[in-house]
């Protein structure tokens, strides 16, 4: 060795290596428990509602729906939609939809996604009509689309009970419906585990119990009993 260091020993030498678990947690103001954290319902008057399409359903031979649906009576379609929980719009969808089969005549429909103050945990409208004027503007910038692709919106932080739809559904067919889904990408409730389950329907959870008991079992007991559904998301 030109530096007159004996490497001999050095074959002796062995690596070191440890392992250590990190526990990633969400940020955020996150419950211990879900059950009945959403204070405000969408609707003013739940009871308004007469059908509800559970999470889960299984539509046709290969589509899957993680979220919900509420429907109230037939053209009762200008009514207000509110935020659950505090929440950050990052994201929606503006779709010019002509029915599942193309069919129908043409109507502006209107998807939007929310961050809660939970990281991991959104929730999801879709088929919302007409906008909240403060909503509208940041739509208005967006081009309409032939399908519910998500486009970024915002964000713009938003209050629990802010109006964020003043009309939802089809008008032009009295069809008074909308869209609501949860979703929670930590998997602290039980989520979507079908084969048929496929992109954010992967973590959407059931909406019930994010409510208070006594809406949980409206909502329940107001159940479509029409497509099958994911056995044991929504019990």
């Amino acid at each position: 060795d030109p530096d007159g260091v004996d490497f001999s020993d050095w074959a002796d030498c062995s690596a070191v290596t440890w392992t250590e678990t990190v526990d990633l947690q969400p940020r955020g103001e996150c419950p211990d428990d879900f059950t009945g954290w959403f204070n405000t319902f969408p609707l003013d008057d739940y009871t308004q509602i007469h059908e509800v399409g559970p999470p889960g359903r299984l539509v046709g031979v290969s589509d899957y729906k993680g979220h919900a649906y509420f429907r109230v009576p037939s053209w009762q379609n200008v009514i207000d939609v509110r935020l659950p929980i505090d929440g950050t719009l990052y994201e929606g969808s503006k779709t010019q939809w002509a029915g599942p089969n193309g069919s129908w005549q043409p109507e502006m429909q209107y998807g939007l996604s929310f961050r809660t103050p939970c990281e991991g945990l959104w929730i999801h409208f879709g088929h919302i009509l007409q906008l909240s004027p403060s909503v509208a503007a940041l739509f208005d910038e967006l081009p309409a689309q032939e399908n519910s692709s998500a486009m970024s919106v915002g964000p713009i932080e938003m209050s629990e009970g802010d109006v964020i739809g003043t009309a939802i559904g089809f008008a032009l067919t009295g069809n008074a419906s909308f869209d609501f889904g949860v979703n929670d990408e930590y998997g602290r409730v039980r989520t979507a585990e079908h084969e048929r389950a496929y992109g954010r329907h992967l973590t959407a959870a059931c909406i019930y119990d994010f409510f208070s008991a006594e809406i949980a079992a409206y909502l329940r007991n107001n159940e479509q009993p029409g497509d099958p559904v994911e056995e044991g998301l929504c019990p």
